[in-house]
């Protein structure tokens, strides 16, 4: 049995030693070959891809009842794209959104609205800051109406958070604002 052994590990290496350099190049073209990129860097004044904004963090929870107290329903995670332009507002399951009031024509709105209580497109008015304008679903406007007929809300991206501000303010404001109350961008976890 070692004697088998020995020999088909002397075969294998003789074959092995026996291919010349141009044969060995040959042969590794063959094989197939991975490029592995290394992942896209997250750097807030860099990145335009697409961004998820959650508030995480207790201390920040007062905006859900700023936005629940004008819309009804509030966003668990807010997704930008900006290269796109796309912002859209999401109740991961359900969680924000009162169940006992949700309607129909709601149910069919959160479907046509890519799974989200409100999807909207953004307009940049100044470095960093952005008006939206887009569609919620049905009852979220049944208690009080968007800003403007131009404008749903002010977006402030700045030091990965998001605010959000629910009233008219001139750009000089929102190049000023500040609050406690925002989401806060957090990067997807690697697989």
């Amino acid at each position: 049995m070692k004697m088998k052994k020995f020999l088909i590990l002397c075969l294998t290496l003789f074959l092995l030693g026996g291919c010349s350099a141009k044969e060995s190049e040959d042969i590794s073209s063959l094989a197939p070959t991975v490029t592995v990129e290394p992942p896209p860097t997250q750097n807030a004044e860099e990145d335009t891809s697409e961004r998820d904004y959650g508030d995480l963090i207790p201390e920040t929870m007062a905006i859900k009842d700023q936005i629940k107290e004008k819309y009804l329903f509030y966003p668990t995670d807010i997704v930008i794209n900006l290269d796109s332009k796309n912002i859209r507002w999401v109740a991961d399951c359900g969680i924000g959104l009162d169940l006992d009031i949700i309607t129909e024509q709601d149910d069919e709105a959160y479907v046509k609205l890519h799974r989200s209580i409100y999807e909207g497109t953004l307009t940049e008015l100044s470095e960093n800051i952005y008006s939206a304008k887009g569609e919620f679903m049905p009852t979220m406007l049944s208690k009080n109406s968007p800003i403007s007929e131009s404008v749903d809300f002010y977006l402030i991206l700045k030091d990965r958070k998001a605010y959000v501000v629910l009233e008219e303010m001139s750009i000089n404001e929102l190049e000023e604002y500040n609050s406690n109350f925002y989401y806060y961008w957090h990067e997807k976890a690697e697989d």
